[in-house]
């Protein structure tokens, strides 16, 4: 058994396996990442188009995305565990083989090998990180903030170093390289997953229940939470596209501009463990969800800067932008950590048993589709409106979802108070009823809230004799 919030230290077994899904996952992100730096350029240089490059990369989610709806339901009965090393395997795999494609000269056959080495490294994305979910929620229920909050922040950190890790392995050994190491290293995971992660608990058929999706999404609770996801990673994918563009006038250093870029993603680690620790301790997400999302309305309306904020600060200045990512980093992450927690325990009353298998499967899923939307709304607006006014119309988006999560959290409240109202009123007519059927020598203490007093036989009956 797990050491309760009281005892902070964990056993050592228990500290492997969070670590070993830790580092999967570090792993996953970071390989998604890497290519970033060099991969267009190749593409450019046969001839293929911005679009086809960007659908490259997209397909990468869309597949991530599909297939976590699927996993998620299935999980636990096809074995968490098998999942995590079949998802790694797979994605080392295709990993690997992405490097193949610079023996490749004929466009066509580099692009049909390029979608195809992408999806199938998404499949194998969306099963290890719909385990990895999985594991760490089935495996510390009491824990679920931190642990979910700790294991994003390997996740974001791999995100971030991805890209200038790639750009390092290509200049050390070509387009290649990064393919090779990064492949062979999520290939070297899985001996450590077979030692440290629990192995699967056999369900057998017939006490099998089917998760459904569609009963998990009527719930409003579950509704909110994936929502928020969804307009989290719809800010970072607005981000992508659009940000080097809206830095261009400040003529910053590579070196610099990369650090700048990097700024949210620091304070979205430093801010994902924090709010998992708040959640475990308050066990209020709601409105530390609420909370996140102010904060990252705001950081956008800086970022742009908003027209009424331009005036007041005449332009943009390089300052208040990277403030505002700082505020866009924390914002993110207590958005993300504070909502796998509460979808958690909204999917428990619905789905007793493995309900943090199918919320794995969504969150997992509303993450790609995030990511999938994001750049392209991203580039869709700031062709329309500019970047200043895009991204300010994003943020109203963000205020109206807060205000519709602030008025879930008062009808909550009012729903709370109301049954506490009618609790104390049955109890009260219960108090009357008992009043008024006890003999009259109990009749003081129920009103006194009293225990009446239970006496011995003797004792009564020379009470009554010295009465009388």
């Amino acid at each position: 058994m797990l050491p309760t919030d009281a005892d902070s230290s964990l056993p050592k077994g228990y500290r492997a396996l969070l670590l070993s899904i830790y580092c999967g996952f570090f792993l996953v992100n970071s390989s998604y990442s890497i290519i970033a730096p060099f991969f267009p350029q190749q593409a450019e240089q046969l001839g293929i188009s911005v679009t086809i490059i960007g659908a490259i990369f997209s397909v990468f989610h869309v597949v991530v995305f599909t297939s976590s709806l699927v996993i998620g339901p299935r999980i636990a009965r096809w074995g968490r565990k098998k999942f995590l090393v079949v998802g790694i395997l797979i994605e080392g795999i295709a990993m690997a083989l992405l490097g193949v494609l610079y023996c490749i000269k004929d466009r066509i056959a580099f692009i049909v090998l390029a979608f195809v080495l992408r999806a199938v490294q998404g499949f194998g994305s969306a099963c290890s990180g719909t385990a990895s979910f999985a594991i760490v929620a089935a495996e510390f229920p009491d824990r679920a903030g931190i642990v979910l909050g700790t294991l994003e922040t390997f996740g974001g950190v791999g995100l971030m170093l991805g890209r200038p890790l790639g750009g390092l392995l290509y200049e050390a050994g070509g387009f290649i390289l990064p393919f090779i190491i990064m492949g062979a290293l999520s290939i070297c995971m899985i001996p450590v997953f077979v030692r440290y992660v629990p192995a699967d608990k056999r369900i057998p058929d017939d006490q099998y229940t089917d998760v459904s999706l569609l009963s998990l999404l009527k719930n409003m609770s579950v509704l909110i939470d994936l929502g928020a996801i969804f307009l989290c990673m719809c800010a970072f994918g607005f981000l992508d596209p659009t940000l080097a563009f809206h830095l261009e006038s400040f003529k910053l250093q590579p070196a610099i501009l990369g650090l700048v870029f990097a700024v949210h993603g620091f304070m979205y680690a430093i801010a994902a463990p924090l709010t998992g620790w708040l959640v475990d301790k308050t066990k209020m997400p709601l409105p530390i969800i609420c909370l996140g999302l102010v904060v990252l309305g705001m950081s956008l309306i800086m970022l742009g800067p908003a027209p009424f904020v331009s005036e007041l600060l005449h332009g943009k200045q390089l300052a208040v932008i990277i403030v505002a990512l700082v505020l866009f980093g924390f914002g993110s992450g207590v958005i993300m950590i504070a909502v796998m927690p509460d979808m958690i325990f909204s999917a428990k009353s619905i789905i007793p048993e493995n309900s943090s298998d199918a919320v794995s499967g969504l969150i997992n899923g509303s993450l790609a589709l995030g990511d999938t939307v994001g750049p392209m709304a991203g580039a869709f607006m700031t062709d329309h409106f500019g970047f200043a006014k895009g991204v300010f119309l994003f943020s109203l988006t963000i205020f109206f979802y807060a205000i519709i999560i602030l008025v879930a959290i008062v009808f909550a409240w009012a729903k709370l108070r109301a049954a506490e109202a009618v609790k104390r009123e049955l109890l009260e007519k219960r108090t009357v009823r008992m009043y008024m059927s006890a003999p009259p020598n109990l009749s003081s203490s129920i009103v006194s809230n009293e225990k009446a007093p239970l006496m011995r036989p003797a004792k009564v009956d020379n009470r009554r004799r010295s009465i009388l």
